[in-house]
This record gives structure tokens, sequence and C-alpha cells, in this order.
């Protein structure tokens, strides 16, 4: 598996601190997210410069908008924003899109509402999901969705159902374990983990590495910091790494530069003593 470092910057030099940073921590590999508005072929072939100084290769590409409300600006970007981002892929040698797939509450992004679970909502998603796919015909790009459990595409049922309606093989969905836990999920998380990734194996792009935490008397039930720094069993999931012989790439997210190395050496440390 390739071992990356989520680089989600909003401008050109930290574009380059983080770059930097990647290198000395030992990184190869990388999933770019620019939320800058620069967002054209100038920028993109000052990106390839950096990645080659650095000798970083880019993986997926993260423009994250909401695709039940496409012109709406969420992390910086809308539908119009992404198509652009998508012209510019080939120069970065990435054929793998990252996206919510998101809510249509008016409260923020993470929040419930019933109507992410009607037909109107899903053909809403389909939509945009033939749209992009579209965009990309021309080198043969996949769309991967992050899923949250809040969202459209909260669950394994939900997930299996949409991807197998759209009938192609071109849409996948990233694992990142914290994104499914509910309360209750969370407290049963190992039978959580192992029939997640049972059941999603066969659509899953990646996966995202970060932690979890449970908050008391709080009003949001959960914190996201990175790998180790939290209450995931990551023993548990380097074994179902190891017995469904998952090979694809694996992107650390949620750390500042300073903690690039050591969550590096935590997930390399994990892997290593799956048995």
């Amino acid at each position: 598996m390739k071992i990356g470092i989520s680089i989600d910057v909003e401008n050109r030099d930290q574009l380059n601190q983080h770059l930097i940073a990647a290198k000395e921590s030992g990184y190869r590999y990388c999933q770019l997210f620019y939320r800058g508005d620069d967002i054209n072929e100038s920028l993109a072939k000052e990106i390839m410069n950096l990645c080659e100084k650095y000798s970083i290769e880019i993986g997926p590409i993260g423009g994250y908008i909401n695709a039940l409300k496409p012109s709406e600006i969420t992390l910086g970007y809308t539908l119009d924003k992404l198509f652009r981002l998508i012209d510019l892929m080939p120069y970065f040698n990435s054929q793998e899109l990252l996206i919510w797939s998101d809510t249509l509450s008016d409260e923020h992004m993470f929040q419930k509402d019933d109507r992410n679970h009607t037909p109107e909502a899903f053909k809403q998603l389909r939509n945009v999901t033939e749209a992009i796919l579209k965009r990309m015909e021309s080198f043969g790009g996949k769309l991967i969705f992050e899923p949250f459990f809040t969202h459209i595409l909260h669950d394994e049922n939900s997930i299996l159902t949409f991807i197998e309606e759209l009938g192609t093989e071109r849409v996948k969905v990233v694992f990142d374990p914290p994104n499914f836990m509910t309360v209750e999920r969370f407290k049963e998380q190992d039978k959580t983990l192992t029939t997640l990734f049972e059941t999603l194996n066969p659509v899953l792009a990646g996966i995202h590495f970060k932690d979890i935490k449970l908050l008391k008397d709080a009003s949001w039930p959960f914190d996201y910091p990175g790998p180790g720094n939290g209450e995931l069993n990551y023993e548990l999931l380097a074994d179902l790494i190891k017995r469904y012989q998952y090979q694809s790439w694996g992107i650390i997210e949620h750390v500042q530069p300073d903690q690039f190395k050591a969550a590096w050496e935590f997930i390399e440390r994990s892997l290593s003593n799956s048995q």
C-alpha cells in the first residue's frame, strides 16, 4: 500500500511549506486539496514542478463540493470551480477525484437532514455524479466519494445501493472509519469496523487514516485528531487491511506539518505489527 499525506492548503506559500515538511518526513505520495481560487494552468504547472522537486507523487485530488447544492461554496468549491480543477487533473497525472456527497441542511455541512434520504436527493446526487464523470471521460477519471454519517451517503447500504444503481466502475468510496461512526456505532466500533471493511471492500478506492474521540457535554459528539491520538482501534484496522490484502493507497489526514513524521511512524508501526 502507498502511504501518503493529505496536503490541504489555501495558497501557494502553504503548498510549498507542506511539501517541504512531507519530504523531510519521508513521504513520497500525497492527496492534494488546494482551496485557493487561483485554479488555472499556471498553478497546475507550479504544483507539478514543486512535486517533482520534492519527489512527491500526487494521488487523489480533493474538490469537496456539496453534491446536493453544487452552486453553493463548500470548502472553497462549487461545481463550476470543480470543473476547472477536473480540466487540470491530467497535469497532475491523477485520475482520482475526491468529493463529499454532503447534505441538504441549511445549517452546516455536517448537519443531518431528513431530506437527504428522499428520492429527490438521490436523483440530484446522480445528476451531479454523471456530470462529473462526463467531464472526466476524456482521461478515464474516477470519482471517489468520502461518506459521512450525516450525509446522503452515510453508511454501507446507501453507498452500495447508489453505486449499484449507477452501474459504473468509475465510482468508488474512500474508507474513512471515523466518518461512519454514530455514537451507537462507535460504542461497538470493532463490529462496525469489521462490517464496514467486509462490505465495502469491493468498492474501496483508498483509505483515510485519522482518529476519533468521543466527547462529553459537547454540541458535537466527536473530535477527529490525527492517527494515534484518539480511540480508533488501529490494531483491528491494520488486521483487516492485511486480511483482505488491501493494496491501494492510504492517506494520513488531520495532522499539521510538525506532526507529519510522527503520524507516518504510527501508521507504519501499526501496519507492521498486524498479525
